[in-house]
């Protein structure tokens, strides 16, 4: 097998973005992936992303409304999940059942619980389960990575990261989002766990949360209309790194006037802002020469460097080559609960340890999502 044979499932925003992802690595002449078929409970956006297909990978996939008519029609490899995050589990465990390998979208599951059953469903298949967490893989989050792991700061031991836009708006125009029992969690889940991972990539676990959220906007309007969100929109948290780094958290959707965002990392030689690196000795590098000379370019392959056909490409090559992925369900779920512990110890009003998140002995927060989702969490 020179090519894996692939369904996209979920032709919305970032269903388009996978297209894309697909695109640059046809152009970038890495044919690993035919995508096979696509599918989508609204048939035009199935098959408008059909036609984009066409047009730019020269080959028209078929056009489904129903993901388990698919897997029992097409013929597939895997498939890439991109749906609200209450789908992920009840598609990704038939197509896992069916002896397909997955990839989906963060974060891996709706709850934690909700993950788990998908982790065990790969384990007794033996299929790749992999998670589409693309911010580590752009050249500037590789080059800290990199550079911090070279000393480049000396022993790291502080980091701020914090963020916030959109108003009262409705998030990508997505009203699932600002909703509990089909989101989650707002911003510090929804957009957090991008940010989870990376803490978790550039300086290890993440042992211990100390957090409160709010609900600053009680509507948001859009283009759907007006909706009463049942989710936070703001989460601030204090972080404490089995490393012994500590680290100061924020991100919200509720910001008026001026968007924000910063990332600032201290070791003991000097920091790295939004970046740049400016060291104890005198030595400064802009963001540009910090990229060049500390991102690692086989790292990209054929001089690819979108995140989303990046985290693509991993995935085709674990299929092919029986590898293992660099994020997989295991390391999705960690992230994962770091951003639950946010909101367990939001409404506990206490610390809560990441591991006990992890292994279920938390879960005051998850409780009602879990309670909603009723069997579909047998394992």
């Amino acid at each position: 097998m020179n090519r894996i044979k692939l369904a996209l499932i979920g032709c919305g925003g970032m269903g388009r973005t996978h297209l894309r992802g697909l695109e640059i690595l046809k152009n970038a002449e890495i044919d690993v992936i035919r995508l096979e078929a696509v599918c989508d409970l609204v048939e035009d956006r199935a098959g408008s992303a059909a036609a984009y297909a066409h047009e730019k990978l020269g080959f028209k996939p078929k056009v489904y409304t129903n993901f388990e008519g698919m897997i029992e029609e097409a013929e597939l490899d895997a498939v890439s999940i991109v749906v609200d995050h209450r789908a992920h589990h009840k598609i990704a465990l038939p197509c896992l059942e069916a002896g397909l390998h997955v990839l989906v979208e963060k974060p891996l599951a709706i709850t934690v619980k909700a993950g788990w059953t998908m982790i065990e469903a790969a384990k007794r298949s033996g299929g790749t389960l992999a998670v589409a967490e693309n911010y580590r893989r752009t050249p500037e989050n590789r080059a800290v990575k990199f550079g911090i792991d070279e000393g480049v700061i000396g022993a790291p031991y502080l980091i701020f990261h914090q963020w916030g836009s959109v108003g009262s708006a409705i998030f990508c125009e997505t009203s699932w989002r600002h909703m509990k029992l089909e989101v989650g969690g707002g911003p510090m889940l929804d957009n957090g766990v991008h940010d989870a991972d990376l803490f978790r990539y550039w300086l290890g676990p993440v042992e211990r949360v100390f957090a409160v959220t709010r609900m600053f906007e009680k509507e948001r309007s859009g283009k759907a209309g007006t909706i009463k969100p049942t989710a936070d929109d703001t989460g601030l948290a204090i972080l404490e790194f089995e490393s012994g780094v500590v680290g100061q958290w924020a991100g919200s959707w509720a910001f008026h006037g001026e968007e924000f965002g910063q990332t600032y990392i201290y070791g003991s030689d000097g920091c790295l802002k939004n970046c740049e690196l400016v060291r104890n000795d005198g030595v400064k590098l802009s963001k540009a020469d910090f990229v060049e000379k500390y991102a690692p370019a086989e790292m990209f392959p054929n001089g690819v460097t979108d995140s989303v056909a990046l985290e693509l490409l991993d995935f085709a090559n674990a299929v092919l080559h029986g590898t293992k992925v660099e994020v997989d369900g295991l390391e999705g779920l960690r992230d994962e609960a770091v951003c639950y512990a946010v909101y367990e110890s939001a409404m506990l009003g206490e610390p809560v340890m990441v591991r006990d998140v992890l292994e279920g002995r938390v879960e005051s927060y998850q409780k009602a999502i879990n309670e909603g989702l009723g069997t579909q969490l047998s394992l």
